[in-house]
């Protein structure tokens, strides 16, 4: 996909840039942060509007865009482009009924953006329409000014609320500014992770990366900087692992699409019917046992399937037809040391619930 996308950037005259652990994978490894999973790029907006309307016409067969509202009132506010021949799915995204897709890289779009009150009022209203956007199909758990806020919002189309969104995103793109920012996801623009100088990043430079060049940003060490610190030394082994919000389940040699034309779809095993909601509770334990598993190698600790899990796996290879949960055995030095490890290892929507 990176190769795709760097042909269409070179011929149409498109500037990109990588940035956050891509940027600095590039420089640090040559290459993916051995613990990263992920390919983030930045584009200024000018080209990023640009990609979006020639990718119509240069999109493969196999690749899907997705940006802004897609099917079932779901959202992205990053465009991703998705090789459909893989399987890298959100669970979030899933829970809400999206499309779901393939394996992805993600492109965000900077915006110039103003400094002092003016770029808290555009923060403000950006993270009130996003949280109405994100929110959409899930129910309210807000109170207050932003719960009416919320709710007023959602009495619109979403696509009238999508397009108040990217209005107040780009809303100085006319203007000057020293500063440009990714505006469409407002809890990294709060936390300035890449609130850069311009001239930081409207040059780039080639590096090698893994078997191919991509660009970094020329003012990539002070970019790096600003957001990682010393982003040369290695982090401690406890901190190494992606640092996502949400989980994705990859299969990079099988389609999405069989997935949900198979798995997710109600059967009859062993003369009993197993229903969608019940696939999709299978589904959500098959995320937590991965994530649980990923934790465990990260660690050296064992666990082994017990009971009815221990079972299905021998005599249905999976779940037993009319079980429903997975239960998991670990000796008592690994459970202590999982349960100590847990606290910084689980993310949400991740939590350990234990006496």
């Amino acid at each position: 996909m990176a190769t795709w996308f760097c042909n269409v950037c070179e011929k149409y005259g498109l500037n990109y840039f990588l940035i956050g652990g891509s940027a600095i994978g590039a420089v640090r490894h040559n290459g993916f942060i051995p613990w990263d999973d992920d390919l983030d790029i930045g584009m200024l907006r000018s080209d990023f509007d640009k990609f979006r309307k020639v990718s119509i016409r240069e999109l493969p067969s196999n690749y899907k865009i997705e940006y802004g509202v897609l099917k079932n009132n779901v959202f992205s506010s990053l465009l991703r482009i998705r090789n459909n021949d893989t399987t890298g799915i959100i669970v979030d995204e899933y829970e809400q009924n999206a499309p779901g897709g393939g394996i992805f890289i993600e492109l965000y779009p900077f915006d110039n953006v103003p400094t002092g009150i003016k770029r808290k009022v555009q923060l403000a209203k950006s993270s009130m329409l996003f949280l109405a956007l994100n929110n959409w199909n899930r129910k309210e758990n807000f109170s207050g000014i932003k719960r009416l806020i919320i709710s007023g919002l959602k009495m619109f189309p979403i696509e009238s609320v999508w397009r108040m969104y990217e209005k107040n995103n780009t809303k100085y793109s006319g203007t000057k500014t020293e500063y440009v920012d990714t505006v469409a996801l407002p809890s990294y623009a709060k936390q300035g992770i890449h609130f850069y100088k311009k001239t930081d990043v409207q040059q780039t430079v080639s590096h090698s990366y893994e078997f191919i060049d991509l660009n970094i940003p020329k003012g990539n060490d002070t970019c790096l900087r600003q957001q990682y610190g010393d982003y040369m030394e290695l982090p401690p082994l406890e901190k190494r692992g992606t640092h996502h919000d949400f989980i994705v389940f990859y299969d990079p040699d099988r389609s999405y699409l069989e997935y949900k034309e198979q798995f997710l779809q109600p059967e009859v095993r062993c003369d009993t019917y197993i229903g969608i909601e019940m696939k999709q509770v299978w589904f959500a334990e098959l995320q937590l046992l991965e994530k649980f598993i990923d934790v465990c190698n990260k660690h050296g600790l064992s666990y082994q399937l017990v009971g009815g899990s221990l079972l299905g796996a021998i005599r249905h290879k999976g779940f037993i037809p009319w079980d429903d949960d997975i239960d998991v055995g670990m000796l008592r030095p690994d459970y202590d040391r999982f349960v100590q490890l847990a606290k910084n290892e689980l993310e949400a929507p991740f939590f350990l619930q234990t006496p």
